[in-house]
């Protein structure tokens, strides 16, 4: 006489299948960009469609051709809209005046370091907003800080 099979076996593979069902889509792992962005001009990241905006620059450095007490600082507002959610804001910059200047800001899974904004200004001269170029180092948030205090052009 046959033993009798047990029902182990089969309720596992049920038990699999319906977790499998059950998990969500994987979203593509976020990769590691630099960006240039100009001011009101959108710009997508790669992998899931997130959208970064330069909304704003204040920029108190000192300009080229003066001697200046402190360098100044740069602060950059950026909007930052992952796809299907709400905008996030996100400010970045540099300066004698912000301390953690390099640190990274955070959003919808990325850091975002800043990297450069150009022009600087110069003696008598003043820039002209929509000339700004914002250079920024995205990466994932699993990356680590430490990336962004490399690569930071002379402020």
């Amino acid at each position: 006489m046959r033993k009798p099979r047990s029902p182990l076996p089969a309720v596992l593979l049920q038990v699999v299948a319906l977790a499998a069902c059950a998990a969500p889509a994987a979203t593509p792992p976020a990769t590691p960009q630099v960006l240039t962005l100009k001011l009101n001009t959108p710009v997508t990241l790669n992998g899931d469609g997130t959208v970064v905006s330069l909304v704003a620059v204040r920029d108190s450095r000192c300009p080229t051709g003066v001697n200046c007490i402190r360098a100044g600082d740069v602060q950059a507002d950026l909007q930052v809209t992952p796809a299907g959610q709400p905008p996030q804001p996100v400010t970045v910059g540099w300066g004698d005046g912000r301390q953690a200047a390099t640190a990274p800001s955070q959003a919808a899974g990325r850091q975002f370091c800043f990297l450069d904004l150009s022009p600087r200004p110069s003696a008598g001269q003043e820039v002209a907003p929509a000339s700004y170029r914002l250079q920024l180092h995205v990466l994932p948030l699993q990356a680590g800080a430490a990336d962004c205090k490399t690569g930071a052009a002379e402020r």
